[in-house]
């Protein structure tokens, strides 16, 4: 080729690298080889986002040192900029330093909260004030989640968010509790403080009027409810609300000991009945079950033991319903002295949507709570063991309304969850109220499998097995004998040129 055509060939080269850049610029694609696309935004995601008929503007502040440190604040910027990629251009995304960019006071008031982060630097140990918060915007409308550090339910929180701007509304709960002695702000401040992030909440007293704006009624206690107030939860449900009620039929005191009791006024009995629901009326253990923390106290000290405690039910995935929305991911749910629920026949399209184990039994009175006695919590077991019912959601006959019913009043209770460590009670509850609420295409965005970049443990033993076997065949075999080869490879590459040295004519002397 002639010098000429050769410098023609490069420009020409060139010529393409850069109107392929330049065509990626433009138009571009991207794929997602993962199980479940974990690693996609959802339709629904798409559908809202670009649903909006004026600029959406999502603002991350984050501190720099948030991301020298850590993965999350990346894998956060990514998912907002795939808010931006499907929006059509709907969606912009910044991201902003408080610090640097002078922001700080712009952050705060709009809702973003600052964390203190422990440094080390040297032998020297600091405390630094940190930001990783998103403020979403639309119009004169704005929404903010204080502090994130994960993507798990950040889809979620962001979809949320921009369509209840763009609506210009939010699911609205009105919690009412039943026993007169408890109040929302003294037993249930977990629920509150855990609905509050993404739901408007109102508490109302019992026997008050359910307003039609109220998407989701949450009755704490419902057998507590006097007949004037069943009255008002049937009118709210004939007018299509959605009601979730948590019902003891059998209430146990943990003040001054355990003590059981029933004969509350249980008025709501027959209206949970219209909608095929029928609560229990005997206590439900199960051997998959939490402990007990008690208190004993000896001639010397004061000390906590744990005991195994069949009362406190545990609800693993398996014995969940895989296909309702609710529970398609669910995280467990730990019940204190539950009794069940059963589905009334030929009353409507009833779900059981979680039970207790196989090896449940029932407790009738007179009600055995001790938990050091516990041959007296399994006396009489075999004649009630089986599967029993501890979920159950129904859409009613004759009406539009939605009811969903928990056979236990008490897994909402500040106190038994800091006692269970069973926050997944309350992620529980916001589930089932955006069922109730008739957004199951935003609460499909809960239910996905979790997007992580971390390389987290492999659970499955088998896989673990197998993953562990070509591990150590690739770095204890298949390196070694590669990096063999190689060598001899080069070493007969190597002999093969000095023997045509040698060989070469005009080389003898």
């Amino acid at each position: 080729m002639t010098p000429r055509g050769a410098t023609l060939r490069t420009w020409l080269l060139v010529l393409a690298i850069v109107l392929f850049a330049a065509n990626g610029a433009v138009f571009h694609a991207r794929f997602d080889l993962t199980e479940d696309r974990v690693h996609t935004i959802s339709p629904v995601t798409r559908e809202v986002a670009s649903s909006a008929r004026h600029e959406v503007t999502i603002t991350y502040y984050r501190s720099a040192l948030l991301e020298r440190r850590y993965p999350q604040p990346r894998e956060i910027a990514d998912l907002l900029n795939e808010y931006a990629a499907a929006s059509g251009g709907r969606v912009t995304v910044r991201v902003v330093d408080p610090r640097s960019d002078d922001a700080v006071p712009a952050a705060e008031s709009l809702g973003v909260v600052p964390r203190q982060l422990q440094t080390s630097e040297g032998e020297e140990q600091r405390i630094a004030v940190v930001y990783s918060g998103i403020v979403v915007e639309y119009l004169d409308r704005r929404e903010s989640i204080p502090f994130v550090f994960g993507t798990s339910t950040l889809e979620y929180d962001l979809t949320r968010a921009i369509r209840d701007l763009v609506r210009g509304e939010g699911t609205v709960v009105a919690i009412v509790v039943g026993d007169p002695a408890r109040t929302l702000e003294a037993d249930y401040r977990l629920l509150a403080n855990g609905l509050a992030v993404g739901f408007e909440v109102r508490p109302l007293r019992a026997g008050e009027p359910i307003p039609d704006e109220v998407d989701v009624a949450l009755l704490i206690d419902a057998q507590r409810l006097e007949s004037d107030a069943v009255a008002s939860v049937a009118s709210y449900l004939a007018r299509g609300g959605a009601l979730f009620a948590a019902y003891d039929a059998v209430e146990v005191s943990i003040a001054g000991g355990l003590r059981a009791r029933t004969g509350a006024p249980d008025a709501i009995r027959p209206l949970l009945a219209e909608y095929g629901i029928r609560p229990g009326e005997t206590l439900l253990l199960d051997e998959e079950h939490n402990q007990i923390p008690v208190e004993e106290t000896t001639e010397e000290f004061r000390l906590q033991r744990l005991y195994p405690y069949p009362h406190w039910p545990v609800v693993p995935p398996r014995y969940t319903s895989a296909d309702h929305p609710v529970t398609a991911r669910f995280e467990g749910l730990d019940l204190y002295w539950p009794t069940y629920v059963e589905a009334v026949p030929s009353a409507g399209a009833v779900s059981i949507i979680a039970a207790s184990s196989p090896r449940a039994w029932t407790m009738a009175a007179p009600f055995r709570l001790a938990p050091q006695a516990a041959m007296e919590l399994s006396r009489g077991a075999d004649e009630t063991r089986g599967q029993y019912g501890v979920v159950a959601v129904s859409g009613g006959v004759e009406s539009n309304g939605r009811v969903a019913l928990v056979a236990d009043a008490d897994f909402l209770r500040d106190e038994l969850i800091q006692a269970g460590a069973s926050p997944q009670n309350i992620r529980f509850a916001r589930n089932l109220i955006e069922w109730l609420a008739s957004d199951e295409a935003l609460l499909t965005i809960r239910t996905r499998p979790v997007r992580s970049l971390a390389l987290d443990a492999i659970d499955e033993p088998a896989v673990e097995r197998t993953a562990a076997f070509f591990a150590r065949a690739v770095n204890m075999v298949l390196v070694p004998a590669a990096v063999v080869a190689a060598g001899i490879v080069r070493y007969a590459r190597r002999r093969r040129r000095a023997r045509l040295v040698v060989s070469a004519p005009g080389d003898e002397p």
